[in-house]
């Protein structure tokens, strides 16, 4: 496997995403609070590790996803792309040329449901 998609990016969509990028695996994160134009690019060991914020938080561009803070990384790149689980066309575009999709979508974490 040289490349993934990971749908979502809450607690284990990060997880994953964090490992596969460890691992060497070329890594894209699709998320709804993706970037609007061009995919954005960080390094695996900027990656915001906060539990997702809910709603307000996914409309900000960089409410999962950090900049590179250096551009020295042990990690791969993760690449963060703009696309709506609900939504195939977005997808397909996003899934090109990948070899594996992790569908790691779940509605927002609230401990009161677990």
């Amino acid at each position: 496997m040289k490349s993934a998609l990971v749908i979502g990016y809450g607690q284990i969509g990060r997880e994953v995403a964090s490992q596969l990028s460890a691992a060497g695996v070329h890594t894209s994160v699709a998320t709804r609070s993706g970037p609007a134009s061009a995919p954005e690019v960080v390094a695996a060991g900027n990656v915001d590790t906060t539990p997702s914020l809910g709603s307000a938080a996914a409309n900000s561009s960089t409410a999962n996803l950090r900049t590179p803070a250096s551009a020295t990384s042990p990690h791969p790149e993760i690449t963060r792309v703009r696309a709506d689980a609900a939504d195939p066309a977005q997808l397909l575009e996003a899934a090109a040329g990948t070899d594996i999709i992790f569908a790691c979508v779940h509605a927002p974490y609230d401990s009161r449901v677990w």
